[in-house]
């Protein structure tokens, strides 16, 4: 049985097709990759698969409940998470405030109680904090639970980031790009934890330049090229894929190449 299951997707914005009679299902405790030129449409469908835009057409069934066209909240309720490619972080509130943001879902206090310092409140916090705190050490920012966020480095926000989504407590993570950016050694970081998350039963789609880390941690790949379908299948199938070579892999496989040849040299 899939966890994700969309069928027939589609969205246009004004005479552009952004998403064309997409169908892929996600099975459980996998790591499903999702990649494509530019304007291939891959934010674009995780806006979709998070309900921040909604379909012209087709279906999104997570988790056997059909969320098509529902409300964001509904995504997160029936067991979705995501990070953005663009960092939505609190840049004025700490690490560990940023993850509790994440657990609010979860807590289910009322106003007076919290305002009135009662003690079910109090112990509410104390567990939301030790959560956070857990969530934060698990992404390996245990050094920066306590820093406000506009101090830290960019890797470590990528990674808080993803303890935040992890605090919604997802059945689904949805990651948006999670090494862009990032160098040789702080991409490496985001590929382990991927690889810790899945082997912990997570099921992650991700949305990926980065074809080094794609190729290593995915059981998936689903390449796009204007919207649709151009291939899926394991990795290996999909770097063997002619049309996926010539549309797509091939040349970020060489800028791969090309941007691990330049780090090493800046290290040397």
């Amino acid at each position: 049985m899939s966890l994700l299951r969309v069928e027939g997707l589609g969205k246009r914005f004004g005479g552009l097709v952004a998403i064309d009679d997409l169908s892929f299902e996600v099975a459980p405790g996998t790591v499903h990759a999702i990649i494509g030129p530019n304007g291939a449409g891959k934010t674009t469908l995780l806006n979709l698969l998070s309900g921040i835009y909604t379909p012209d057409r087709g279906r999104i069934v997570l988790d056997g409940r059909d969320v098509t066209g529902q409300p964001s909240h509904r995504f997160a309720a029936a067991g979705l998470g995501r990070t953005f490619q663009n960092l939505q972080v609190f840049f004025n509130m700490t690490a560990l405030e940023n993850v509790m943001t994440g657990r609010h879902r979860h807590e289910n206090l009322a106003l007076l109680p919290a305002l009135l310092r009662l003690e079910p409140a109090v112990w509410a916090e104390r567990r939301c904090r030790a959560d956070a705190e857990a969530l934060l050490r698990q992404v390996g920012l245990a050094s920066w639970i306590d820093a406000r966020a506009d101090a830290m480095p960019y890797g470590a926000l990528k990674r808080l980031e993803i303890a935040r989504a992890l605090a919604t407590e997802p059945r689904l993570l949805l990651l948006d790009e999670p090494a862009a950016g990032l160098n040789h050694t702080e991409a490496r970081e985001i590929d382990t934890l991927i690889r810790e998350l899945a082997a912990a039963g997570m099921t992650v789609l991700l949305v990926e330049h980065n074809m080094r880390l794609v190729m290593e941690v995915s059981d998936r790949v689903l390449v796009l090229d204007h919207g649709a379908r151009l291939a899926e299948g394991t990795p290996d199938e999909v770097a063997r894929d002619e049309r996926v070579i010539e549309a797509y892999l091939g040349a970020e496989l060489e800028n791969d190449a090309r941007g691990a040849t330049d780090s090493e040299a800046a290290h040397a």
